[in-house]
């Protein structure tokens, strides 16, 4: 019954933000008609964020179902909450909550602090293994792109003391928080998951290229691409991706 009541109390935050939503959107709006350097792109940047907020919407009601389900394999799987949230840095360096299913442990990090996850990482469960391959503990998400804290696609959004970190290593890293953070981006179809540095670094590559070359077109194609690894489970990205 509690397990119910936190996936309608879910639902209800949702249907209750929507006025802060479209103020958030008309907001966007208005900050790009203000901003003459970007008077060329004001139009492609408006229909991403309408394409955003479209997808995003249609993509809960659509993915409730899964959500659910997934919700059941956590609660079953491993004592602890079915939700995780996280403080992520967003544009211009603002610190927002970020939504996941949870798939690890409870109090994961309670003895380490922040700390990088790895792939085959022991504290995440064997639930969460599943939830991962498919990607599926990313959708509540789809939550931060309706409140306007990230975009479909966009850079990764990182914790706060991991960007103290990489900002060490890479002088260019806080240029990737230029624009909204988003659920799959360029560098996550063209590259594996990051498990060095040098990972970071490619990946950082690929985030700055789309940055410079942001469009809509670009942006479906991506969407097409993570769709397909959505559905295969599969992480050979180059393959999926055509490159």
């Amino acid at each position: 019954m509690r397990y119910i009541i936190k996936i309608k109390n879910f639902f209800l935050n949702l249907t209750s933000t929507i006025f802060t939503i479209f103020r958030s959107y008309f907001t966007d709006l208005l900050e790009l008609a203000m901003q003459r350097k970007l008077q060329r792109k004001c139009l492609s940047l408006v229909l991403k964020r309408t394409m955003d907020l479209v997808i995003s919407f249609v993509g809960l009601i659509f993915f409730g179902p899964i959500i659910l389900i997934a919700g059941m394999i956590i609660k079953f799987n491993s004592p602890g909450p079915i939700f995780y949230t996280q403080e992520r840095v967003g544009k211009n360096g603002k610190v927002f909550i970020m939504y996941k299913l949870r798939t690890m442990i409870k109090d994961a990090e309670q003895e380490t602090g922040p700390i990088w996850a790895k792939r085959n990482d022991p504290r995440i469960t064997s639930g969460g293994r599943l939830l991962r391959r498919y990607h599926i503990d990313e959708l509540p998400q789809l939550f931060n792109v309706l409140k306007g804290q990230m975009s479909l696609v966009g850079p990764r959004p990182e914790r706060p003391q991991i960007i103290e970190r990489f900002n060490h290593h890479f002088p260019n890293y806080e240029k990737k928080l230029s624009i909204k953070p988003g659920i799959t981006g360029y560098a996550q179809i063209r590259y594996k998951y990051d498990e060095t540095l040098r990972d970071v670094k490619m990946k950082l590559k690929y985030e700055l290229f789309y940055i410079q070359r942001m469009c809509l077109f670009l942006d479906l194609k991506i969407l097409l691409a993570t769709a397909a690894i959505l559905v295969t489970g599969k992480d050979d990205y180059t393959k999926v991706w055509g490159g």
